[in-house]
C-alpha cells in the first residue's frame, strides 16, 4: 500500500491494525519515503471478540 502524509519533520507518525504490532517513525527532513513492515500480534488474537446475532424462529408443529 502507498500513502501520502503532509506531516511535520519530528513528528511521529504510527501505524496500527488489528492482530499487528504498532510501528512508529518519526519524521526528518532528509527522508522522504518510509518503508514500514508490521508484524502478526499473537497476543492480540486474544483481544478479538466475536459477535453473533441470531433471529428466533417461531415453532411449528
Amino acid at each position: 500500500m502507498t500513502f501520502e502524509s503532509a506531516a511535520d519533520t519530528s513528528s511521529v507518525l504510527v501505524f496500527s491494525f488489528i492482530g499487528y504490532t504498532t510501528e512508529e517513525k518519526v519524521t526528518s527532513s532528509d527522508q522522504s519515503v518510509y518503508n514500514i513492515t508490521m508484524y502478526a500480534d499473537v497476543r492480540a488474537l486474544g483481544a478479538v471478540v466475536v459477535v453473533g446475532y441470531g433471529y428466533p424462529f417461531p415453532k411449528t408443529s
